[in-house]
């Protein structure tokens, strides 16, 4: 079994190695500035938004100038954001509920 093992542990390794490593890059920085630490960023490319989950609130973002196009206030624990269809949802801790 050991040795099954190491030969396609030898035979996997060249394919990986030849793979070429994916090149990300900063394309824009914005200062967004306001209280409260930060959680999931969760992007929207189809409309161009990025959701930024805040302590007690979503921040709305354009992603293509950084302006604050709206924020989802008043979610004590704002954790993250789920995007279905034409709908947002928000999820908060401790709870496990959501908010649209």
């Amino acid at each position: 079994m050991r040795r099954a093992a190491l030969i396609v542990t030898l035979w996997a390794v060249p394919s990986l190695a030849a793979q070429s490593p994916a090149h990300y890059q900063i394309t824009h920085t914005f200062v967004l500035g306001g209280e409260g630490r930060w959680d999931y960023v969760i992007p929207d490319p189809p409309r161009h938004r990025v959701f930024i989950a805040r302590q007690d609130r979503v921040m709305v973002v354009d992603e293509n100038d950084g302006k604050l196009l709206g924020e989802i206030r008043d979610i004590h624990g704002a954790h993250g954001v789920a995007l279905v269809e034409k709908r947002t949802m928000v999820s908060r801790r401790p709870e496990t509920t959501a908010r649209s």
